[in-house]
């Protein structure tokens, strides 16, 4: 049987036909049959295709440990989560999962129960089905970010502590970022297309961390405030997969995506790359199989970069340990392996 077509198959018996298996994630699930022939399973939902790495991650870290469960990403519609949800959290085997692209806003919304940082940071990463059959909302996206830009940090003697950062961005996982960044003393510049989302955000991290640590501008400021930003990161849909996946981040971007209109915010992309400090470091959580526009131009220019790949690892051990930790315990050395299973797993 070819690969995918058990989905086809498949695809109208599953959550009322809303959710379809994704093709581009690493060894991701593609039946339903290798889904339930697990004693329980995650499904971690996003709003369109790209090469995720939660499944091998969490399949590697289910094998390891002995425990008979699995994790498939899916593709579904925001709009339909109210359905989506209601129907997975009436099936027994459901233990929760992720809420990716497109959900972590919406399904914030739907669970019945939120954890308080996820409460504060108005989106959620991960669904977890508790023992009373509710569904809880966490969000470990800012922490996970947060560990790998410290060890970076700490490589070249830098601390959080009074660090300028702008972030490029204003959705669910720009708001778990800043928040975890701003909690260590970062200062925090939102710059988004709309700007009344960042000037949300910044309101939520300084009423969260009770002094004015962020602020928020339109694009137009992007020139500017790069000028001796510490460091610069997209949470912006800019580069991902999609109507924007040929965009820089470092400039505004019109639609439809013509060569025209690509190639203008390329030229203003480049413009702002040379007034960025040289020992500055440019981030890009954007999961693609190829580095977006934004880091392409990063390398081109020198700067040293992080993508989202260590990012995806923290949280997902973040994430793994509370769905499972009262099963496999929560001491350094659990957290090492898992760690370590799920960066051999991320680098396949």
């Amino acid at each position: 049987m070819e690969k995918g077509e058990n989905f086809m198959e498949n695809q109208d018996q599953f959550c009322n036909g809303l959710l379809r298996f994704a093709k581009e994630p690493v060894k991701n699930l593609d039946s339903l049959s290798d889904l339930e022939s697990h004693a329980h399973y995650g499904i971690a939902l996003i709003e369109h295709d790209y090469p995720g790495k939660t499944p091998a991650m969490w399949n590697a870290a289910y094998k390891h440990f002995g425990i008979d469960g699995a994790v498939a990403m899916m593709v579904g519609d925001p709009k339909d989560t109210v359905g989506i949800l209601s129907t997975l959290k009436a099936d027994p085997k459901y233990i929760g999962g992720g809420a990716g692209v497109g959900f972590k806003d919406v399904a914030f919304d739907y669970v019945d129960e939120l954890d308080p940082l996820a409460k504060a940071i108005g989106a959620i990463n991960l669904i977890q089905k508790l023992p009373s059959g509710e569904l809880k909302g966490w969000n470990t996206d800012g922490i996970g970010y947060r560990q790998s830009l410290e060890k970076l940090l700490e490589q070249k003697g830098e601390t959080l502590g009074n660090t300028k950062i702008v972030m490029l961005g204003a959705g669910g996982t720009g708001n778990a970022v800043a928040i975890a960044l701003a909690e260590k003393g970062a200062e925090i510049v939102i710059i988004n297309r709309t700007l009344e989302k960042a000037e949300e955000l910044a309101r939520r991290i300084n009423k969260f961390i009770g002094e004015n640590r962020a602020r928020a501008l339109g694009e137009n400021a992007i020139a500017k405030e790069v000028l001796d930003a510490s460091v610069i990161i997209n949470v912006s849909t800019k580069g991902a997969t999609g109507a924007f996946e040929a965009y820089s981040a470092l400039a505004p971007a019109k639609l439809p995506a013509t060569v025209e209109n690509i190639s203008e915010n390329l030229r203003l992309s480049e413009n702002i790359f040379a007034r960025i400090p040289t020992d500055a470091i440019l981030s890009d959580v954007v999961m693609r199989s190829t580095p977006s526009p934004f880091l392409e131009g990063a390398f081109a220019h020198g700067f040293e970069t992080l993508d989202g790949i260590p990012m995806v690892i923290n949280q997902g051990v973040e994430a793994f340990l509370i769905i499972h930790g009262k099963e496999i315990g929560d001491s350094d050395n659990v957290r090492s392996q898992l760690r370590e299973i799920m960066q051999k797993a991320a680098n396949l």
